[in-house]
């Protein structure tokens, strides 16, 4: 019964204690996206292309490039059948990057609709084979290896 009491006491102790601590100080969501959208306007230029495929199909492309042309920077190409909006090229994302880290450190951020969705045209095919399947390897049988002549 005495253990009942004391735990219930200190649990009654770390609550109040909790409660007496002051809130972290976060930013609200709308002025932490209004910072990045600064920086990405700030850092980045944004270009719209619609790329031509081998079948004449163009697909629409959306490339947010450092504003320092003074050094090459590396490219990371995203692919998707989800949006790459917002559409037109003065409409930035607030964070072109995967991360906030990856866009401070300077890449080129190429986005891209596939085939057949939003922007680019062509018909989305989901599970369009793009090469011949090919059968395992077939193994000759003892039956089919070619015999060589005993010395002995």
């Amino acid at each position: 019964m005495a253990i009942r009491k004391l735990t219930t006491l200190s649990l009654l102790i770390a609550g109040v204690a909790l409660r007496a601590q002051p809130p972290a100080a976060a930013q609200p969501p709308a002025e932490i996206t209004r910072t990045q959208l600064a920086y990405t306007l700030a850092h980045y230029t944004k270009y719209e292309y619609r790329i031509p495929m081998r079948d004449g199909v163009r697909l629409f492309a959306a490339v947010y490039a450092p504003k320092d042309e003074t050094q090459a920077y590396p490219i990371i190409l995203m692919r998707t059948p989800y949006s790459v909006g917002p559409y037109g090229a003065d409409n930035y994302k607030p964070q072109v990057g995967p991360s906030y880290a990856a866009e401070k450190e300077g890449f080129i951020f190429v986005y891209e609709d596939v085939r057949g969705r939003y922007m680019s045209e062509g018909s989305l095919s989901t599970f369009a084979r793009t090469r011949p399947i090919t059968t395992a390897r077939q193994i000759p049988t003892r039956a089919q290896t070619p015999t060589t002549p005993s010395t002995g």
